[in-house]
């Protein structure tokens, strides 16, 4: 029997590749699309939960899917008050 699990992805643009990060489980991955980077995060997170699963999961299991939900920040420059640009995601 498969068992499955929703997690939280955060996606953020780094230069010219997405960053995907699993704040729940720890794991990270990147692609050059959004598309990509999400799917590196599944397998890592799938992987990762495998060595050591979190509650409600068996080492025994091989059979175990991580479901991932994923939401994209997007990134602004802005100016402070000091006339400093800063990064910020809305």
């Amino acid at each position: 029997m498969m068992k499955s699990r929703s997690f939280t992805v955060i996606i953020h643009k780094e230069d010219d590749i997405y960053v995907a990060e699993c704040p729940e489980v720890g794991t990270v991955d990147q692609g050059e699309t959004i598309e990509q980077a999400i799917a590196g995060l599944r397998e890592a997170t799938r992987l990762y939960l495998e060595a050591f699963p979190v509650p409600e999961t068996s080492v025994d299991d091989p059979d175990f899917e991580a479901k991932i939900q994923a939401a994209v920040l997007q990134q602004m420059q802005a100016t402070d008050d000091n006339g400093e640009q800063s990064n910020r995601f809305l």
